[in-house]
């Protein structure tokens, strides 16, 4: 089972996309830089080459993803979660996040490449090599993923591992909820149930 919320927030425009293949097992979340021209076409140029997983190697697919990205002056973050049996690959470069909930448990798996709140080190952008963080992890039954936009920092001042639990044990509810907030950024929040 899987859930997802989208909203643009305050801002003008839409930059944030995702995608959600249950049978594929993956799931991914990407933010259009924004203070970039074109960051909405960036990050959906991305998710539809991410979607294109050439046989596991992540790596591969975000050199592809980023070639992509042609002469687009626009940037995007990306974090993909890739579902095979009970082993999940996260590939990750900027700062959306996915987080692991585990028996009431939320694990930050993503570190954001970023300086401060705002200025972000790592990204797919045409002119440059930044290569993904890449992580393997055995699950459990039971356990449950959760993927974020940096929006979700809006939410809540400090730690997020509360809300995301909160939002964990919501599932399908947790949409509803989200809907109360009004973040400055775009969010998008992807849940997943194994």
């Amino acid at each position: 089972m899987h859930w997802t919320y989208q909203t643009i927030g305050q801002r003008e425009q839409q930059q944030d996309a995702y995608l959600c293949d249950p049978a594929r097992g993956l799931f991914i979340v990407a933010d259009g830089m924004g203070g970039h021209s074109g960051g909405a076409e960036a990050s959906q140029t991305v998710v539809e080459s991410l979607s294109k997983d050439p046989l596991g190697k992540w790596s591969v697919a975000f050199w592809l993803a980023k070639s992509a990205l042609g002469t687009q002056p626009g940037g995007s973050t990306a974090t993909v979660c890739h579902v095979v049996s009970l082993r999940l690959t996260v590939a990750h470069i900027g700062d959306s996040s996915a987080w692991l909930i585990r028996k009431g448990d939320a694990q930050l798996l993503t570190k954001p490449h970023r300086w401060g709140k705002s200025s972000i080190n790592r990204c797919l952008k045409r002119d440059t090599s930044h290569k993904p963080d890449i992580t393997q992890i055995e699950l459990e039954p039971g356990d449950k993923l959760l993927l974020a936009t940096d929006g979700i920092e809006d939410l809540v001042m400090g730690d997020l591992s509360g809300l995301v639990c909160m939002l964990s044990e919501m599932g399908e509810r947790a949409p509803e909820h989200l809907a109360r907030y009004r973040p400055r950024d775009n969010l998008t929040v992807v849940g997943v149930v194994l």
